[in-house]
């Protein structure tokens, strides 16, 4: 059986940034980047981010996989 090559970082955040688009202020609030930064980002107008930036939405949207935001239900 083949294994699978993890998904790169910033796949991973453009990804979960199209699945969680109604919820970019409170990814944005967690990871402590502008919503401005989600933006460009998902849109692909920023290439080569920081890697500090990526590893805070990466954290972010790990810990959301875990509790959802407020409000919601779990």
């Amino acid at each position: 059986m083949p294994s699978r090559k993890p998904e790169p970082m910033l796949d991973y955040i453009r990804r979960r940034l199209t699945e969680l688009k109604g919820q970019w202020p409170e990814i944005s609030r967690r990871a402590e980047v502008p919503y401005f930064t989600l933006s460009k980002l998902h849109s692909g107008a920023v290439k080569n981010p920081r890697v500090e930036t990526c590893q805070a939405l990466h954290d972010a949207l790990r810990a959301m996989e875990k509790q959802p935001p407020k409000g919601e239900a779990a």
